[in-house]
């Protein structure tokens, strides 16, 4: 007892155990006064049940982990970290390398806004206990805030950001709204009204019809404003490290001063790339959306430059529109194309000073997006014209 460091009833209870639960064969020795294993004649050596992982149950348990590694700190990152303690031990214990196949397991959100972490903790435990919240909410469409008072009815994930239906009490209706979005949240002693699942569901269902119907109405109406507070959302510390650095740069560009808060609210789009974009008559204004999220998708991983602004300007869209067979399909972007590549060659084969190369093929594409704002790319424009 005393090398096992434990009572006599504890060996007792732990024999039992590994009898009548794990079906070992232990069986008293008389001749050496201890417990042995002595498996049946004819069976296979009997051993404690190690942990194993099949090849779904591993992927299951990395992806966990991942997820779980990716919420935002202040969030409930407190909360659960013990269980990401407990799944690093399992992982651990697995052959194979399971640290170094967890390395290639990535989880990607796109377009996550995350909300204030005791705005969020305050949102959930009254939507648990099912209380009244009271909520000042910053409209996006109207750019307005109003103070409502509302009962919790879901908590929804959708897309990598979270939503709280619930049915509205300033307006009687039942109403969604993000939770990045809201700026002050206060659970009151009142309880929450309930509304049936079966109405909450057809409403859920017109709302992410709705949904999708005003999010290209701001879109169309606003791009600056939703690529602003949508996709490029940022917060006061990350907008006072921007404009330092923008600063000592702006003396090289006397608009960048005048609109310096437009291109830290944009940062890295330049302001112009937008402004541009929605006069581009060949292309639907929603392409922006998505040209912008796959160019600063790009930037992830470089490092911002030090002697110029690193940002997104309309030229890199000339890219886009080369590259892709349905837009070179569309005769006008075509004869753009076509008068573009010869401008290049001239300028790959016969520009004398080749430091300025680069620059040069830049203002060739940035001129071939704007000839397709014109309407009509054969008006005469420019110099010559």
């Amino acid at each position: 007892m005393a090398r096992l460091e434990c009572s006599r009833a504890t060996v007792r209870r732990v024999i039992t155990e590994l009898r009548d639960f794990l079906g070992a064969p232990l069986v008293w020795e008389r001749g050496l006064h201890c417990y042995v294993y002595r498996p049946a004649e004819g069976e296979d050596p009997w051993e404690l049940p190690g942990l194993w992982f099949g090849a779904d149950e591993l992927i299951a348990l990395l992806a966990v982990e991942r997820l779980l590694e990716q919420v935002e700190p202040g969030l409930i990152a407190p909360e659960i970290q013990p269980l990401r303690q407990r799944i690093r031990e399992l992982l651990r214990r697995v052959p194979g390398g399971a640290e170094a196949l967890a390395s290639r397991v990535r989880h990607a959100p796109i377009g996550r806004r995350r909300p204030d972490g005791a705005i969020f903790r305050t949102v959930a435990n009254a939507f648990a206990r099912r209380l009244r919240l009271c909520i000042r909410y910053h409209g996006r469409a109207r750019d307005d805030v109003t103070e409502r008072t509302v009962s919790s009815q879901r908590l929804v994930h959708f897309r990598d950001n979270r939503y709280l239906n619930t049915v509205c009490h300033l307006r009687p209706a039942l109403r969604t709204f993000a939770l990045d979005h809201i700026c002050y949240a206060g659970a009151l002693g009142e309880s929450g009204k309930e509304v049936p699942k079966s109405l909450l569901g057809a409403a859920d269902g017109i709302r992410r019809i709705k949904d999708r119907f005003e999010r290209i109405l701001i879109a169309r109406r606003d791009v600056k404003f939703f690529v602003a507070e949508r996709l490029l959302k940022k917060t006061g510390e990350q907008r006072a490290k921007i404009r330092e650095y923008l600063t000592p740069l702006a003396k090289f560009n006397s608009r960048m001063n005048k609109r310096m808060d437009e291109f830290v609210r944009l940062f890295p789009v330049h302001p112009d790339y937008i402004d541009t974009f929605e006069r581009v008559t060949a292309v639907e204004k929603r392409e922006v959306l998505k040209t912008l999220s796959r160019a600063y998708e790009k930037l992830l991983d470089q490092e911002v430059p030090e002697d110029q602004p690193g940002l997104i300007a309309y030229d890199g869209y000339w890219t886009n529109l080369r590259e892709n067979p349905s837009f070179r399909a569309v005769p006008d972007i075509k004869a753009v194309i076509d008068c573009g590549q010869v401008l290049e060659s001239r300028i790959e084969q016969a520009f004398t000073r080749p430091a300025y190369k680069p620059m040069a093929l830049r203002i060739i594409h940035a001129l071939s997006v704007h000839r397709l704002t014109t309407g009509d790319i054969y008006a005469p424009l420019g110099a010559t014209a």
